[in-house]
């Protein structure tokens, strides 16, 4: 890989006076990657923090620098607070705080309970936190709707937010708070439902959070749901999407009553709530009207988008479930916002499972800054191992680590 992917800010070394200014030379940018991927146990599965100094292909995870815990986990870290970086639980409400030394090795160094918050469970969240500053921070709490302030110094609880108006409408549903992304300072917190039967009902809630004076603006809608993945377009602004599986259930007639078809919403940046006047039926991509899946995030404000190459009439009830896991989904590219215009097959990257997980983080460029680069991990058909692509090029998919399991999160920590 040309390039190694966290946010923050790129610093930048300007030379103020053209004549007689000597070479810039490259920063030097200390950091490592945290990557979280999850293996099978007999009965589920563990989650397993990997540390690597860099994510090209044969790089080898350090040795002491990877941690081993039961089922899922959210995985975070701020700038502000450096060789650190943080674990949110899914099987118990906690945050562990792990620090990386001289020699590789991670130790604890923290650990925060929020069940006092009302939570029964820990964080589900793929983003699951939105860091402000090095003493307080913000994570959403789905199990007890609430937006936990804490502080990532003292490892204490400093406040909470209530999300109430994410409550679902009735004891058969549950609220779904699985992405959060932050517009403008503000948190975004995308919200959808399952039934009982694990079908999606076809409703979308927004919970857009000030964090400064701690309210809270709603917005809802009743024609797409269950939001996993988001992406951005060039003017920043937000796109919600239904879960990866949610094409192949939808074609498979196995998406409950009633269904929806896989379906993009919108929020303008800077608004309070969805865009009312977009909707996306993501089956229109294709003339025949075939299933989509996963959409994860490319360069110039594009999106990646994996489509199955038969139409729906291949898809039924006994069979989706297989079809979803199959390695001949199709990736194609397409500009959100102006989708049937710009929407393309790619030839250059790996067919693979519908389901691929993608975003952003920092790789260094050959000029020795780092730059923000979207990145894929495409596993093999059984989950025993995924490699991570460097895809900011969208017809050379450039490969690097491959890791032992199924990678959910690449995260740049300084």
């Amino acid at each position: 890989m040309s390039t190694s992917l966290v946010r923050g800010v790129i610093p930048v070394v300007l030379c103020a006076l053209a004549i007689g200014c000597e070479e810039p030379r490259s920063p030097e940018f200390g950091g490592s990657y945290a990557i979280h991927y999850t293996q099978q146990t007999p009965d589920t599965f563990n989650s397993v923090i990997a540390t690597v100094s860099d994510i090209d292909a044969g790089t080898e995870v350090r040795k002491g620098g990877s941690i081993e815990v039961p089922g899922f986990l959210g995985l975070l870290a701020t700038p502000d607070i450096p060789n650190t970086f943080f674990v949110a639980l899914a099987d118990a409400p906690e945050i562990i705080r792990y620090e990386i030394g001289e020699s590789g090795d991670l130790s604890e160094t923290g650990r925060l309970s929020y069940a006092g918050l009302g939570a029964n469970e820990g964080n589900f969240m793929l983003n699951p936190n939105y860091f402000a500053e090095a003493t307080r921070a913000y994570m959403v709490v789905p199990s007890a709707l609430k937006v936990a302030i804490w502080n990532p110094e003292s490892m204490t609880i400093e406040g909470e937010i209530s999300l109430d108006g994410l409550t679902a409408p009735d004891a058969t549903l549950t609220p779904r708070l699985i992405d959060a992304q932050v517009d403008r300072g503000r948190l975004v917190i995308p919200t959808g439902y399952s039934r009982e039967d694990f079908t999606y009902e076809p409703l979308g809630r927004l919970a857009v959070v000030d964090v400064d004076n701690e309210t809270v603006a709603y917005s809802e809608r009743d024609d797409c749901g269950y939001f996993t993945l988001s992406v951005r377009d060039q003017r920043d602004r937000l796109y919600f999407i239904s879960h990866p599986g949610q094409g192949a259930r939808f074609a498979g007639d196995s998406a409950g009553d009633p269904g929806f078809p896989p379906c993009m919403v919108r929020m303008e940046s800077g608004a309070d709530g969805f865009d009312p006047d977009y909707y996306l039926d993501m089956t229109t991509l294709t003339a025949d009207g075939r299933p989509t899946a996963s959409v994860v995030q490319a360069t110039d404000g594009n999106a990646y988008v994996t489509v199955h190459p038969d139409g729906p009439s291949a898809f039924t009830p006994k069979n989706w479930v297989d079809l979803r896991f199959s390695a001949d989904w199709e990736v194609h590219i397409f500009e959100p916002g102006n989708e049937l215009e710009t929407f393309e097959k790619l030839s250059g990257p790996p067919a693979t499972a519908d389901q691929i997980f993608g975003g952003l983080v920092e790789l260094e460029s050959d000029r020795g800054r780092l730059v923000e680069t979207p990145y894929v991990s495409l596993s093999t058909a059984d989950f025993a191992e995924t490699t991570i692509y460097d895809v900011s090029d969208p017809d050379n998919w450039v490969a690097g680590i491959t890791l032992p399991g199924y990678v959910y999160t690449v995260l740049r920590f300084r």
